[in-house]
């Protein structure tokens, strides 16, 4: 049986992971990936045009190549669907740190097998509105950024306090109604409807010092700007 001992590949091996660091520095750049199973990549521009690549023949059937996109946000890159005749992705790739996308090289072609998106599954906290309100909420990505779940308290800090919950995080631009358990001292009232059609949401009552809306559960579409 092939192996890598015996000096030997059978189609899909990488040739021993070998790895390149790349740094994209102009535009329409061709990276030959040669025998290399990893590809870092870096960038120091925030617009993706100014830094899209596409990729260079493989070098065997069935040959891997792993892309990671290491530099720090806002930074990013483009690996372009028309990037060249070799190339054949669902989408445009346009990566921030820790992104990857993994590709096969078959029948003269690198096809997209994966991609898989860091931030996904990476709670982020919400913040207050203003200074009458206190949170514990965070806003959390799931399939690839196609929808997210709020969860948490908003805790009033003001005797009278009218001014909306908080405010969604960048990238998340929610768009939903919905009743929530609240317990407001004040009132009696332990129902409220939440909504935003921007990132600011909640707030269509009077709530007073200590009062809490529980926000678990929160199920919306997103609008990303990242």
């Amino acid at each position: 049986m092939s192996n890598f001992r015996s000096g030997n590949l059978t189609p899909g091996q990488n040739f021993g992971n070998f790895t390149l660091n790349y740094e994209l520095t102009e535009t329409d750049t061709v990276i030959d990936v040669k025998d290399y199973g990893i590809i870092n990549l870096y960038s120091s521009v925030s617009d993706p045009e100014q830094a899209n690549f596409s990729l260079e023949q493989g070098v065997i059937e069935g040959q891997i190549v792993t892309l990671n996109f290491l530099s720090e946000s806002p930074n990013t890159c483009l690996f372009d669907v028309i990037g060249n005749a070799y190339t054949r992705l669902n989408t445009n790739w346009q990566p921030l740190q820790y992104d990857q996308i993994r590709m096969m090289w078959t029948t003269g072609l690198w096809i997209e097998t994966s991609r898989y998106t860091f931030l996904d599954n990476v709670p982020v906290d919400i913040e207050p509105f203003s200074s009458k309100w206190t949170s514990q909420a965070t806003v959390q990505w799931f399939g690839n950024k196609e929808y997210a779940i709020m969860s948490g308290t908003m805790t009033s800090t003001a005797d009278t306090n009218t001014d909306k919950m908080g405010v969604l995080p960048d990238g998340y631009n929610g768009s939903f109604a919905i009743s929530c358990v609240a317990d407001i001292v004040a009132t009696g009232i332990d129902i409220i409807d939440v909504n935003t059609f921007t990132q600011d949401f909640g707030g269509q009552i009077t709530f007073a010092d200590g009062d809490i809306v529980y926000v678990s559960g929160i199920v919306y579409p997103i609008i990303a700007d990242a």
